[in-house]
């Protein structure tokens, strides 16, 4: 496990949320075009730290983004720090049902894994949670023209004590 010290921080917070994400296997329906449902894990999905190429291309749904955390750090004493860090994660996806479906799995994943990061000296505060359901129309893709992209942005607030 990586010391986490303020140096790191920022790193060490969004690549543990990285982690979580991909390790967790709970399974999850998603309904697609002509009613079609599949099954599959967030394990399964592209989870990174950027915005993809295929979002801008419109392809490889869904989508979810976990990006760089925000700080806000207190010095406590001379060796000692709090920081509050506001964590977005993006999650995008063609059909409204799948982005809701993935919000609930993303904050079911990081609830379970308090754990892993309380281990890093992070608490998570649920109390915390803010999100904004929106859509968006992809810029002319040839068959893609007029329908919707759902995009949630889930704001969670962590916080680190440390020196």
């Amino acid at each position: 496990m990586t010391i986490t010290t303020l140096a790191n921080s920022v790193q060490t917070l969004q690549s543990s949320i990285i982690t979580i994400l991909k390790a967790d296997t709970a399974t999850l329906s998603f309904t697609h075009a002509d009613d079609e449902v599949t099954t599959r894990t967030l394990s399964d999905l592209s989870i990174m730290d950027g915005v993809p190429v295929q979002l801008i291309k419109g392809i490889g749904f869904p989508h979810i983004i976990v990006h760089t955390p925000e700080e806000n750090t207190e010095r406590l004493t001379l060796t000692k720090f709090k920081t509050e860090f506001n964590v977005h994660i993006e999650i995008i996806d063609r059909y409204e049902g799948n982005v809701r479906i993935l919000t609930d799995a993303v904050k079911d994943a990081l609830h379970n894994a308090q754990t892993t990061t309380k281990g890093s000296s992070y608490w998570w505060f649920g109390r915390r949670i803010r999100s904004n359901l929106n859509y968006n129309y992809l810029p002319s893709i040839k068959g893609e023209e007029g329908k919707p992209v759902w995009h949630m942005d889930l704001f969670l607030t962590y916080l680190w004590t440390g020196s």
